[in-house]
């Protein structure tokens, strides 16, 4: 019978991917075995065969050596099987075959923090993104490709060095800007080594952000009572009902102050607070707590609550009056009208160049560059505003422009798109549908870069790469 396959190993490092297989042979039969055939196929391929010859006594093994190979690095599949053994029909056939699925990996490495962005960016949209890599391979770890995908904004480093086993090393990406509200950023090892990663946990991590670009600062601190079990509050969106920060209940303390920050965009919100036995924070005997909320970019106090304030619950309304608008856009004047929106808070005004009860026609406005003014007013104020650019491009423009030696394949693609550039130059790299509309864009300060367009609609689309003085375009069609 064959026994085992005893080399390669279940995991072998590409470093050591030239090997000589082997596998292990065992008589079951009641005379010596003499002579069997024995060989191997690799990921289905062509046979290679060994005629070995010896002398078995009943349950003596053997290992027979087949001559040197080198495994592709990835997965493979092993099938090895003995017969005729002493030139004869072998009476139990079960025991002849054995399989063995072996991963030949690059590297391990994972990714253990991500070190930007904060949870909350007040008054910012733009950050540099930065991921912790470790190498937890003792081979050293020399090159990773890493990424991050933020909705349509992705990006990708080509990091080189040299890693020992459990060293880090911080992977910086250039700085972006990313889009006001709601956001997660994921970041993702592509490759390690020029190969696959061994690692199957810790290869992607995640943070959700928020960014608030025209946003004020507060800070809330409570002083709980002698029963911290009893207090909770939260701060809620008025526009949208959603509860930005909340905390508690609390450790049961005699006197502990608690301190959380807020940034907050334009609109208005409500703060809540809770006392589940209905004494507020005024116990009957011990400490009395307070509550005070302060805007940290005036200093000025906007809400301050004795302990004996309330008895089970609390609230207090408050507005950040002022407005922010949408980012500049670019569109093709062929395309269709549509709604502007982005303005915060929502529910404002657009007017401008081609706005007709906020909506914007590219037709009617012309080429060229149109500033629009978003008008919001807040009860008991006056109107603000605030203005944002839309750009009105003819699309003929996009087969005028000068193309440097960009090497782009495959093309036609099925989804995965890979650039070669001269130069490590840093470039913008947006995609663009037949009307000119910018629906992906990213950049890379690399000689190389990969786009997943797997999610875009078959049909032609072109890649627009942006250098500090120049512009390429190039058409590109994709296809199932």
């Amino acid at each position: 019978m064959l026994q085992t396959i005893s080399v390669p190993a279940d995991m072998v490092h590409i470093s050591e991917a030239t090997l000589s297989p082997q596998v292990t042979i065992l008589n079951l039969g009641q005379l010596n075995l003499t002579s069997v055939t024995v060989a191997y196929s690799l990921n289905g391929g062509a046979d290679v065969t060994v005629n070995w010859e010896g002398d078995l006594a009943t349950l003596e093994t053997d290992i027979v050596t087949f001559p040197e190979i080198t495994l592709p690095a990835g997965e493979n599949t092993i099938v090895a099987y003995v017969d005729a053994p002493n030139g004869e029909t072998d009476e139990y056939p079960d025991n002849d075959e054995a399989t063995k699925d072996v991963l030949v990996y690059a590297g391990n490495a994972k990714l253990t923090e991500a070190l930007s962005p904060e949870t909350i960016m007040c008054n910012t949209n733009t950050f540099i993104p930065q991921v912790v890599l470790k190498n937890l391979d003792s081979y050293n770890l020399t090159s990773a490709t890493i990424s991050y995908t933020c909705g349509a904004i992705t990006d990708e480093v080509n990091w080189t060095g040299s890693l020992a086993e459990n060293a880090t090393e911080t992977i910086s990406f250039p700085e972006n800007a990313f889009p006001a509200g709601n956001n997660t950023i994921v970041y993702a090892i592509e490759s390690v080594n020029g190969g696959g990663n061994y690692a199957t946990s810790g290869t992607s991590i995640s943070v959700d952000f928020m960014v608030v670009e025209t946003g004020e600062s507060f800070e809330l601190d409570l002083l709980t009572d002698n029963y911290g079990e009893e207090t909770t509050w939260e701060l809620v969106d008025d526009a949208t009902s959603n509860v930005l920060y909340s905390d508690g209940p609390y450790p049961t303390s005699t006197e502990a102050h608690y301190f959380t920050d807020f940034c907050l965009g334009p609109g208005c919100y409500t703060f809540t607070i809770y006392d589940s036995w209905g004494d507020g924070l005024a116990p009957w005997y011990g400490n009395q707590g307070s509550v005070t909320i302060t805007n940290t970019n005036t200093s000025e106090v906007i809400y301050s609550l004795a302990g004996d304030g309330f008895e089970d619950e609390a609230s207090f309304s408050f507005c950040v009056e002022n407005i922010s608008c949408p980012m500049d856009m670019e569109v093709n004047i062929t395309d269709e009208s549509f709604t502007l929106t982005g303005g915060i808070p929502e529910g404002g005004t657009y007017t401008g160049t081609g706005v007709t009860d906020n909506v914007f026609d590219p037709a009617a406005a012309g080429e060229g560059n149109h500033t629009i003014t978003y008008t919001y007013s807040f009860e008991g104020t006056d109107d603000l505003t605030c203005d944002f650019t839309i750009t009105v491009t003819d699309n003929s423009g996009i087969f005028n422009a000068t193309n440097e030696n960009i090497e782009v394949y495959p093309n036609p693609t099925n989804g995965l798109l890979h650039l070669n550039f001269e130069s490590t130059e840093y470039r913008k790299i947006e995609i663009l549908s037949l009307t000119g509309q910018i629906i992906k864009e990213t950049s890379s300060d690399s000689d190389k870069t990969k786009l997943d367009l797997s999610e875009l609609a078959e049909g032609t689309y072109f890649v627009r790469i942006k250098t500090e003085d120049n512009v390429s375009v190039i058409k590109i069609n994709i296809s199932e």
